[in-house]
């Protein structure tokens, strides 16, 4: 539908600014909603308002059966295409909106896979004692450490730390804003790292982020992934090493050694308690694994 290319743009735009999103969400939004725009010219439809809710049914289930898509993969092109239409009722005068009522389809539970103590060793060890080879273990140790989003590494400021207290400033997802603490070597080999390391990334002028490129910009996202997968390839660590994965084992890794939930909610910076409850499943199952492994009864039952 060419005839909504233009609101499509405005509404991206928009819904950046409302929600912070990130490039990788700017793009998801973008293919689902033009997929959507293309289904309803597929059907001679040239206005949204005559979509009816029976349609975006159809079309939601045709992708989940044809196209073997995942249900959090459906949910998000859901949320995607009634976002647009809220949009377009609140600027374009549009009196409807087919996806309002549509329910979520059910996900089926995956839980978040976790490095080990040892293997995050490994992975930290890998690292060449070069510039370059500093710069990139102190990024993957933050995401560790500090249990930090991939985004919210990549855009972290010298004037987000906080030496004398040992914390950085975080704003999370949502301008969700929240004071994330550090332990003692990590805040130090960063401070020793703004002394000397980045100093030569510096080029014409200094953008006052913690981590730069070789041009002096920004480390995007996308650079900061390649280095967690080329680290873990590096270390011999079965399956693709991701920058969440790093998140992940920060957040069981707590839970594992009795910190309580609600302050892992608040240093994962998470809206809902129930987004970080998943982890006290995984830290349950290695409860059980371990006790499986080590414990008398458990070991002669097996034999």
């Amino acid at each position: 539908m060419r005839m909504y290319q233009r609101e499509l743009e405005a509404f991206l735009k928009y819904f950046r600014l409302q929600h912070s999103q990130s490039d990788h969400s700017q793009m998801a939004y973008r293919q689902d909603i033009s997929a959507f725009l293309n289904y309803c010219q597929d059907l001679g439809i040239n206005h949204l308002d005559e979509v009816q809710e029976v349609m975006v049914y159809d079309y939601l289930t045709a992708l989940q059966k044809e196209h073997n898509l995942s249900a959090k993969t459906i949910n998000r092109k859901n949320s995607a295409c009634r976002s647009f239409y809220k949009y377009l009722n609140l600027f374009h005068q549009h009196q409807t909106n087919p996806f309002a009522l549509i329910r979520q389809f059910k996900e089926a539970q995956t839980l978040p896979k976790v490095l080990s103590v040892d293997e995050i060793l490994i992975i930290l060890d890998s690292f060449e004692d070069t510039p370059k080879g500093q710069r990139d273990q102190l990024m993957v140790e933050l995401l560790y450490g500090a249990g930090l989003r991939v985004s919210e590494a990549v855009s972290l400021k010298i004037a987000d730390i906080d030496f004398k207290q040992r914390l950085l400033s975080i704003t999370g997802k949502g301008q969700k804003h929240r004071y994330v603490p550090v332990y003692i070597d990590l805040m130090d080999r960063l401070q020793h790292y703004l002394e000397t390391t980045r100093l030569e990334y510096i080029k014409e002028s200094d953008p006052g982020f913690v981590f730069l490129n070789r041009f002096g910009r920004p480390m995007s996202s996308r650079s900061l992934q390649m280095i967690c997968q080329q680290a873990g390839l590096q270390a011999n660590i079965q399956g693709v090493v991701h920058p969440h994965m790093l998140r992940h084992s920060f957040a069981t890794h707590l839970l594992d050694n009795g910190a309580d939930l609600i302050l892992v909610q608040e240093l994962l910076g998470h809206e809902n308690l129930s987004t970080t409850q998943i982890y006290t499943q995984v830290s349950i199952e290695s409860l059980q694994r371990v006790y499986d492994q080590t414990h008398p009864r458990a070991l002669k039952a097996e034999d």
